[in-house]
Formats: structure tokens, C-alpha cells, sequence
């Protein structure tokens, strides 16, 4: 210690002299051993020894010394002894400043205001003393200031929203979110910088969350890992949710829903197609009647079962109409017959008139009276019936004509039209109206030839045409007048087309003539024109090919009588044209009428007509009409000279008269001079001309009301071996 202190004194003594301005050099203070260390190299030796009086440290350094007390103000600040060095290679020594000791020593000094204890320079910076200006930091080792961030305290961002705390990285001195995993919030981690949200085992997850794969999940919500690490919720037809660690429902997709309360089973009801729960849970189509139910985009639809149609539009009751025997409805809604429907087909006419015979279908039987000088009845013999006989077959059983859907009578000969469309006919055949190709009478039912797909037909005096499913039609038989429409006049003993004709909805013949409505409600008729049946009034006696009634539109049905023709309308009433001498044309008159048409006076509710007729002893011709109205009565006009009128009296009428005591009718059709109706009861009822029976009631005397016909067992069905079948059908007597 008392070394120190006369080692510090003896300095003091030297700058004190120096500063006075002495002439007498100080003695040089080096340190023991070594030279003074310079900026630009080694300071050059002085060879010069050390004066005796040079202060020494131990280990050779100079104390730390205070500036002079007497020092001006304006003293230029000590310069570093090294930066002081002359550049003219003087010694330098001598001249250098005192090392600093403090930065008080180097307030002002270019060098820096910080002074470096370790060399006793003045220097910018050092890392203890950083006083670098903002956005730089002192590079330790250098100390010198260079761009970058100081500390932590430098990278803090103060927004409107608070502080933002960032690091300062030491390495590169930029500021950075995060230098370790610390520095971010619990849940995330530190990567290139920045937060990231993840966890590892050392780095736990905020409260309420788990570390699933580096990552902080709730279990209680997630969908990925619901109440636990791997534990996907997913669900069929559903976006899931996971409420309190369970898998459930979230939303189902559309147009699922979840109708069964089953959540783990996701939306399991698909509501645009399943019935129960159609367009929506525990909506479930209601079963209709005959129909299948389908949902179909979340609405109930309906499909109709096999023979079965919604014809009253009516959805509640479903499918209400039975297509195969509905008369309104006969295999499609809207198709109404005249007569009956069966197996889905209209009956067109069970009941046919012809000449002087009679004859009535049921489902499985065809039986006649009357006239049979030609095997019209049909029953293989030429003998006159008085009561219904069963049509045979060549052996001499009963023929099986199974589904009947038409029947039609000529002058002498009868057809039938079956259900899938063949015809069979028996009787007169001089003409070729049987169809056969010959001219042969038979007394059995025989084929029409080259004929398929019949829907209805009719028979003339002596000839026979037949309505085809393409809505043409064919005709055979006799031609001598161009009632076949085949432009000629030639025979025919095989069906022929009619020219030019299509589109026909009905179809009747007369004595001479043949007449059709198409299905834009119009007339076409052809043949014997000598008293205007063919309404043209035209000048040509015969037309071989079908020419326009004039004056005509409306038309729904129309019937042939002998030589007068007669057209129901639209709107219930009726038109008629040709032969009127007996007023048989209804219109008050007895005078012919050609076109147009003449209305039936005071005719409403028309519901069907039929035109029948004949000639007299003399070959006058006669006609009479009667109509079926919607009421289910019959009224009559033109000739009644037996009775055929139904009033109960034998005179002509000019306009109609109700048929006496009748009600209930269903069909109705008219011969030569007879009249026939089938009621409801499928019972039948004729009156008029009985010459030979053709009123089928037992007796051969006319009647001039409706007489039920006899419908017990005829004596020729006793020769029926036992082993044949005897068809029955519970329907028709006619059957029984």
C-alpha cells in the first residue's frame, strides 16, 4: 500500500510540472517489459532506457488517472496516445494522452464517449455502455455501433391496441416473435421465429386441451379427436359435431334426416324417397286403393296397379276405376262403351238384330232365335227358334265363343268380333258376307279370313265390315251397290280396305249402304244413294268410295237403318238424313232429306240410337229409329205397322214416342221390323214383327210392347254329351 501511494504521488508530481509548462521533460511511464501498443502498429523502441524516476505498476500498467484540476474548459479532450502518434515517424510516446479511466474522460472525444477500461480508450460503445443510437447495438469485441436491435427492450412495438412484445436475436439483431418455445403463449411453439400453434410432451397445452399429434386440441369439441387423441367423428349423411367428448349429430345432409333419434347411425332416412318419411320424418304416404305409393323428391306419388286407373281425379280414393269391367273406363280413364267392358275391351253390341233373327252374347255363350232358313242362329240347323238357342260348333257341342265383345246381324248371317281381335261368322253367305272365302252357307260359326285386329263391327243386308285397331276398316260381302268402299262393285268373299279411310271411331251398314265416323267428329258414308242415305247431295246413284255427309260436325256415334241413316251429337240430340216416307227421320215430316241433317224434334239426353227397316210386300223400303236416352227410357219414330215402335199401337210416328213400361236399358238395337233392349238386369225385352219368332218369348205372335224373351233351357240343349261343358256366366241369363 505505501508503494501505491508514492508510485500515485510521484505521477501526480510529473503532470503537474508538465501542465505548468515546464521545460523539463517528464519522465516516461511504460510498462515494465513491453512497449505501448499503437492503432497502426507497434510503436518503434526507444533505445533511450527508462528514466530512474519512471513510475511502474505491478505487471507493468499504467494507473488510471484523473484529468488535471487546472485544466481550461476549452481543453481540447485527451487523445488516445495511438491516434495521437505522429505520422512523420517521430516518437510518440512522449506525446501521448493518459489513458482514460472512466467516460467521463472521453465526454467530447471523437473517438467515443465511452471509454474502454480494459485498453483506456475512448471507443463508441462497449457492451456494459451500449449508447448507440436507436436501431443499432454495440458489436462486442469491436465496440463499435452497427444496425441492429439492442435488447428486447428495443424490438417493442407499442400500437393503438398495446404493446407488442418481441425478441431481440443476438445472433442475427432483428426482432423476431419468439426465440424459444417460452416465449410464446401456452399451446404454441417457436418455429423459424414465429408462434405456431403445437405442443410437445415438455411443452404442455393450456388447460381443457390435449396434445394430439404437436397439436392443442379440446377434446370435448373436436370432430378429429372427440374425447380423445384419434378418435374421428364421422357420420353417414351428416356433418358431425363433438359435444362434450361425445360424437354426435351435427347437421344432416340434405335430403337425409335423422327420423330414427339413433345419432351414432348419422341421418339414416333418405326423406326424398322413403315413404314413411316423405319430404320429412313421420310423413308417411298414406296407402289408396289399388294404387302403389313411391316418393318421389320428398312428395307422395301414386302409381296405378294393373287394370286399375284414378279416373275421377280424385287422389284420396285412389285408384278407384277397375279398367277391365268399368263401362265409363274401359282399359284406359275416359274410354266409355256403349255397352259393357270386358277383360278391359268394350263390348261394342251384345245384342244383334238382323233381319228376322235375333241374337245375344254373354261372356261365354252367343244364343239366337228367330229365322234360321240359313244357319243365322247358328245352332247347326236350318229350323226357325222361337226361344234363345246355343250356338254349336260343327260336332254339335256348344261352341266356347269366349269373350265376346261385339255382335252384329244382317239380313240373314251373323258375326261376332272375340277378344283378341278374330270374328267368326254363320249364316247366308251368297254374297261372301261370312268372310270365308266362299260363298257357302254355314250353320256353325266359321273364321273370317285375313282379318286381324277387329274392334267392332257391322253387318249390312248382305254384307259385313269391320273396324281395325289402326282406325281403318274392312268390308265383304256384297258390292253390287259400292257398299265395301273399295271402288268397285265387285263381290268380295275375303275382307277388303275401304279407300282413303282412316281415323274411324264407329261404324254401321244399312240394306245398301255403309257409313263411319271419324275421330274428328265428322260423317264419311258410301254406296246406295238412291233416297240421299249417303247425305252428299250428290247426283251420283251409287258412291264405290266413302264421300262426306255435309252439314255434319259433332258426331259421336250414328247408326244405319235400311235406307235412312242417323248421327247422335255432342250435345245429346240427334241428326238424320235419307228416306222419310214413313218418318222415320223424326223430324215431323215425311219428305227425304239429303243435307244437311235434320234435327229429331224434341230429342234430348240421347244416350244411343239404333235404325232398322226393311221392304214391303210391294219392295217399297220402310225405316224406323229409336234412341236409348240417358234415363235409361227408349223413344221411337217411323214406320209401326207391327208394332216395332214399342207404344203399344201398330201406326207410324213423325216424331218419338216413348216405348211403353221400359226403363233401366242399357243397349238397344233394331232389325228389319222388331226392336230388342238388354236392362241392366242383363235381361232382354223385345216387341214387333214374331213371324218367326224372332221376339224369342215362345210364341210367334207380334207385340206391340216390350215382351221378355223365354230363357229357359231350349229342348236342343238336352242332346249335350255330359262330359261337354256347358259355360256359364252369372252375369247374363243368357248364359244359364
Amino acid at each position: 500500500m505505501r508503494r501505491f501511494r508514492l508510485v500515485f504521488f510521484a505521477f501526480l508530481s510529473i503532470v503537474v510540472l508538465g501542465a505548468c509548462g515546464g521545460d523539463t521533460a517528464p519522465p516516461a511511464v511504460v510498462d515494465a517489459g513491453e512497449d505501448l501498443a499503437r492503432d497502426d502498429g507497434p510503436a518503434p523502441a526507444l533505445d533511450v532506457p527508462a528514466p530512474p524516476d519512471a513510475v511502474l505498476l505491478d505487471g507493468g500498467n499504467l494507473p488510471d488517472l484523473p484529468a488535471p484540476l487546472d485544466a481550461p474548459a476549452d481543453t481540447p479532450p485527451a487523445v488516445d496516445a495511438v491516434d495521437a502518434a505522429p505520422s512523420d515517424g517521430t516518437d510518440a510516446a512522449a506525446d501521448a494522452p493518459a489513458p482514460c479511466t472512466g467516460d467521463g474522460a472521453c465526454v467530447g472525444n471523437p473517438a467515443g464517449p465511452v471509454c474502454d477500461t480494459a485498453t483506456g480508450r475512448c471507443v463508441p460503445c462497449t457492451p456494459l455502455s451500449d449508447r448507440c443510437p436507436s436501431g443499432q447495438y454495440c458489436v462486442a469485441g469491436m465496440n463499435r455501433c452497427a444496425p441492429g436491435c439492442r435488447d428486447d427492450m428495443a424490438c417493442r412495438m407499442v400500437t393503438d391496441g398495446g404493446v407488442i412484445e418481441r425478441r431481440c436475436d443476438p445472433i442475427t439483431r432483428t426482432c423476431a416473435t419468439c426465440l424459444r418455445d417460452e416465449h410464446c403463449p401456452a399451446g404454441n411453439l417457436c418455429v423459424g421465429n414465429l408462434c405456431v400453434p403445437g405442443c410437445t410432451a415438455s411443452r404442455a397445452c393450456p388447460g381443457g386441451q390435449t396434445c394430439c399429434a404437436g397439436a392443442c386440441i379440446d377434446t370435448q369439441t373436436n370432430i378429429t379427436h372427440c374425447g380423445a387423441c384419434g378418435a374421428s367423428c364421422t357420420l353417414p349423411n351428416a356433418s358431425a359435431a363433438c359435444r362434450s367428448g361425445t360424437c354426435g349429430i351435427g347437421t344432416c345432409t340434405a335430403p337425409f334426416a335423422d327420423c330414427d333419434g339413433m345419432g351414432m347411425n348419422g341421418c339414416e332416412t333418405n326423406t326424398a324417397t322413403e315413404i314413411l318419411h316423405c319430404g320429412g320424418c313421420a310423413r308417411a304416404c298414406t296407402p289408396r286403393a289399388n294404387s302403389t305409393a313411391t316418393c318421389e323428391m320428398g312428395t307422395c306419388r301414386y302409381t296405378c296397379q294393373a287394370g286399375f286407373g284414378d279416373c275421377d281425379g280424385i287422389s284420396a280414393n285412389g285408384c278407384e276405376a277397375d279398367l277391365s269391367m268399368s263401362t265409363a273406363n274401359c282399359s284406359a280413364c275416359g274410354n266409355a262403351c256403349r255397352v259393357a267392358c270386358v277383360s278391359g275391351t268394350c263390348v261394342t253390341k251384345w245384342l244383334g238384330v238382323g233381319g228376322q233373327h235375333t241374337c245375344a252374347a254373354g261372356a261365354e255363350a252367343v244364343q239366337c232365335w228367330g229365322a234360321n232358313d240359313y244357319g243365322q242362329l247358328g245352332d247347326g240347323t236350318t229350323t226357325d227358334r222361337s226361344t234363345p238357342a246355343r250356338v254349336r260348333d260343327g260336332t254339335g257341342f256348344f261352341t266356347r265363343l269366349v269373350g265376346v265383345t261385339d255382335i252384329a246381324a244382317g239380313g240373314s248371317h251373323t258375326c261376332v268380333r272375340l277378344s283378341f281381335g278374330s270374328v267368326r261368322c254363320w249364316g247366308a253367305n251368297g254374297s261372301g258376307q261370312l268372310g270365308d272365302g266362299s260363298m257357302t252357307a254355314a250353320s256353325t260359326p266359321i273364321a273370317v279370313r285375313e282379318l286381324d285386329g277387329a274392334i267392332a263391327l257391322a253387318a249390312g243386308t248382305s254384307h259385313t265390315c269391320a273396324r281395325l285397331m289402326d282406325g281403318t276398316v274392312r268390308c265383304w260381302g256384297n258390292n253390287r251397290l259400292g257398299q265395301l268402299g273399295d271402288g268397285t262393285t265387285t263381290n268380295r268373299t275375303t275382307p277388303v280396305a275401304v279407300v282413303g279411310l282412316r281415323g274411324v271411331t264407329d261404324l254401321d251398314a244399312g240394306a245398301g249402304f255403309t257409313c263411319a265416323r271419324l275421330s274428328d267428329g265428322t260423317a264419311r258414308c258410301w254406296g246406295y244413294n238412291g233416297n240421299n242415305e249417303l247425305g252428299n247431295s250428290g247426283s251420283s246413284l251409287v258412291e264405290t268410295t266413302p264421300v262426306a255427309v255435309r252439314g255434319l260436325s259433332g258426331v259421336t256415334n250414328l247408326s244405319a237403318g235400311f235406307n235412312h241413316a242417323c248421327a247422335r251429337l255432342s250435345d245429346a240430340t240427334v241428326r238424320c238424313w235419307g228416306y222419310n216416307f214413313f218418318g222415320e227421320l223424326g223430324d215431323g215430316t215425311t219428305m227425304n232429306r239429303t243435307s244437311p241433317p235434320v234435327p229429331v224434334a224434341s230429342l234430348t239426353g240421347v244416350a244411343d240410337l239404333t235404325a232398322g227397316g226393311s221392304t214391303t210386300s210391294s219392295f217399297s223400303p220402310t225405316g224406323y229409329t229409336c234412341a236409348r236416352l240417358s234415363d235409361g227410357t227408349v223413344r221411337c219414330w217411323g214406320h209401326g205397322d207391327y208394332g216395332q215402335l214399342g207404344d203399344g199401337m201398330t201406326l207410324d210416328r213423325l216424331a218419338p214416342v216413348p216405348v211403353t213400361g221400359l226403363s233401366g236399358v242399357t243397349e238397344i238395337s233394331a232389325g228389319e221390323s222388331h226392336t230388342c233392349v238388354r236392362l241392366g238386369d242383363y235381361s232382354i225385352r223385345c216387341w214387333g214383327l214374331n213371324f218367326h219368332g224372332q221376339l224369342g218369348d215362345g210364341t210367334t205372335t207380334d207385340r206391340a210392347r216390350p215382351t221378355p224373351i223365354f230363357t229357359a233351357m231350349s229342348s236342343l240343349d238336352a242332346g249335350v254329351p255330359s262330359d261337354a261343358s256347358s259355360p256359364t256366366d252369372a252375369s247374363s241369363p243368357l248364359d244359364r
